[in-house]
């Protein structure tokens, strides 16, 4: 959709005369004209121009207005959009004022409002928006519907902490797009695809991915290549690499300013940056991303600042600093967040020489990080334990990490409920192929039936 659209609208010239025919169009058809110069939004988003945008869109829905008997909610979102991409105060409200505009609409529009709850951190509205969405597009079979707003749900997911089903949603979008060849659909479900996988701790996976993306990506989507960076920036920031995470992380940075992106919305970016900082022992850097925070963001933002005040502290206020950052760390909304918060602070006690209970929050983070596969920062917290001089717990054996991503994918499709012929359809396999998968994924976590399977990936999560 949005970028679909961008493609067919992306040289310059030809854009320019698309948008003066639209405003001639105007005066004549203004919900028309609204919605083609709705398609000229597009290729502005495409190469990250937010404050080209912003004016674009108050144009788009000033028309769609103009017309009394119109309900077209598209023009009046991207505005809202816009406005929470470019920091505008005004956006926010908006968007919440657009919620039951949705209804009824099975254009896209949804998922499109869906994502503005998720840059703004009020996710249960984002899903009471998406999961509709989906369904309504799998009950007509809308595979362009499906195929946009599948990555919008993984995106929801992993801000959330809900790895597994970000996984879920980004592979089964990289296999629709595959299917009805549109290389920039495409390109977008690899994007997110590759940073699902950068959280889950599988960097091999997400770099084949970030270059599979790039092979499809004509040189003009600078939106999906700037997601590509971020994946490739996350996937340094879960490995400890923090040079390769600056590198990286500072171009996403440096992209979104240029375009008029306010933090921490589209790509949180400044909050890894912090982080970076804090353990490259920079902290006039460290403190200085963390400004371009200062009272924006929702839950996990401030949880992310929190954390980063804690790895800056002196160790006099160590235990005071970390506690403050735990409290804003609820594990029912930021899981994710709380599990690093946890290990960031057993590192800080094992630096201090608190070993004991350094052990403490270290375990505590490996049990988060293993509930919610994050198997990378798994592997740095059995590091960290180890070095307190004390052996840390083997990884499981029953994990759906052990998976292939084919076997983990259908197992997490039984999980939802789904027969052998449901996932069949979804994942474009045949019964018999899933049922051979099926097989194997019973072997390699010791199972012996769908209903054992369905009990084993619906454990609750660990507390931490």
């Amino acid at each position: 959709m949005l970028a679909h659209l961008a493609q067919q609208h992306c040289d310059t010239a030809g854009a320019e005369a698309y948008l003066a025919d639209a405003q001639a169009y105007a005066q004549a058809d203004p919900l028309g004209a609204a919605r083609l110069m709705s398609a000229r939004v597009n290729q502005f988003w495409a190469r990250l121009d937010v404050t080209g945008m912003v004016p674009l869109c108050a144009r788009v829905a000033e028309l769609a207005a103009a017309d009394a008997g119109a309900t077209w909610p598209k023009g009046p979102i991207r505005l809202a959009a816009a406005q929470v991409l470019a920091g505008l105060p005004e956006g926010v409200a908006s968007a919440r004022a657009l919620v039951t505009a949705c209804a009824g609409h099975a254009d896209g529009s949804a998922a499109e409002l869906a994502e503005v709850f998720c840059w703004i951190g009020e996710h249960d509205t984002a899903r009471a928006l998406l999961e509709p969405e989906i369904d309504r597009a799998r009950a007509t079979d809308d595979v362009f519907l499906l195929a946009y707003a599948l990555p919008r749900l993984a995106g929801l997911e992993w801000r959330t902490g809900r790895l597994h089903a970000a996984y879920q949603a980004a592979a089964e979008a990289v296999r629709i797009a595959e299917q009805v060849a549109l290389p920039v659909l495409r390109a977008e479900a690899l994007a997110v695809l590759a940073l699902v996988e950068a959280l889950l701790g599988e960097e091999p996976e997400a770099l084949a991915h970030v270059e599979d993306a790039r092979r499809l990506l004509p040189g003009e989507f600078r939106e999906i290549e700037v997601r590509l960076r971020y994946a490739t920036g996350i996937a340094a920031v879960v490995g400890a690499r923090w040079h390769d995470a600056v590198t990286e992380l500072e171009r996403v940075r440096r992209a979104q300013r240029d375009g008029g992106i306010a933090e921490p919305g589209w790509l949180p970016v400044a909050a890894e940056l912090a982080e970076a900082y804090a353990h490259l022992s920079d902290p006039q850097r460290s403190a200085r991303r963390l400004r371009d925070l200062a009272g924006t963001g929702g839950a996990a933002a401030r949880a992310a600042s929190a954390r980063v005040e804690g790895l800056l502290a002196g160790e006099p206020d160590l235990d005071e600093v970390f506690a403050a950052a735990l409290a804003r760390c609820d594990p029912a909304v930021v899981p994710l967040e709380r599990a690093r918060t946890l290990l960031s602070y057993g590192q800080r006690l094992r630096r201090a020489r608190r070993r004991r209970d350094a052990r403490v929050q270290l375990h505590a983070a490996l049990r988060l990080f293993e509930a919610l596969g994050a198997q990378g920062w798994a592997r740095r917290c059995r590091t960290e334990i180890d070095a307190t001089g004390r052996r840390p717990p083997e990884p499981g054996d029953r994990t759906v990490d052990r998976l292939t991503g084919q076997e983990r994918l259908i197992a997490l499709h039984v999980a939802e409920g789904l027969t052998n012929r449901e996932i069949a359809a979804r994942v474009f396999l045949s019964p018999k192929t899933v049922e051979y998968h099926l097989g194997n994924v019973y072997r390699k976590l010791r199972l012996r039936s769908r209903p054992e399977l369905i009990r084993h990936l619906s454990g609750p999560p660990a507390a931490g």
